[in-house]
């Protein structure tokens, strides 16, 4: 009698951790990500000035659903975008960087977030081209310094959204959208 009471135990577990829906549990991404606008500047008199702002997760992937938050870590008074761009459109070469924000460049949509001086436009930290939440190309939300900003990822699952800050456009990112 006892070992058929274990047997009955076993046989209830197995079939509670069975996925419903029909998919592996590995095939859904998971309902939150965090990614975090890290680095700062260098400088060597008289030789060089780097920039190293960067997202630390270059790609993340969520459920449809989910909610990604980017933070900002670098510790300077600089705000960031994340702005939904075509891989095409991405600035790939330093013309390409320090001409974005040209009309018709990947930049171009973010830029309703700021003033002349790249300065935050109370009200206007949420951008969105389409439908609520991120999903589209020309989607744009501001990160503030030392701040945090939240989205929905709305997109259908196997997108891909591919982001840059149009403020620094060499950092770039990309969110894979899951079942």
């Amino acid at each position: 009698m006892r070992r058929a009471t274990k047997r009955v135990l076993l046989l209830t577990v197995v079939i509670a951790t069975v996925p419903l829906s029909g998919a592996s549990a590995g095939d859904r991404g998971p309902t939150s990500a965090t990614v975090e606008a890290v680095g700062g500047f260098e400088v060597e008199i008289n030789e060089s000035f780097t920039n190293t702002f960067r997202f630390d997760r270059e790609k993340v992937k969520i459920r449809s659903g989910g909610t990604v938050t980017w933070k900002d870590k670098t510790g300077f008074d600089e705000a960031h975008t994340i702005t939904i761009a075509t891989g095409a459109s991405l600035p790939s070469t330093i013309d390409e960087i320090f001409n974005c924000g040209a009309p018709g460049t990947a930049c171009a949509p973010a830029l309703g977030h700021v003033d002349a001086n790249f300065n935050p436009i109370p009200g206007m930290e949420v951008l969105n081209a389409g439908l609520p939440g991120v999903n589209e190309v020309g989607d744009s939300l501001l990160l503030a310094p030392g701040g945090e900003i939240s989205a929905v990822v709305s997109a259908p699952a196997g997108t891909r959204l591919q982001y840059l800050c149009a403020i620094h456009p060499w950092m770039q990112g990309e969110i894979k959208v899951k079942g």
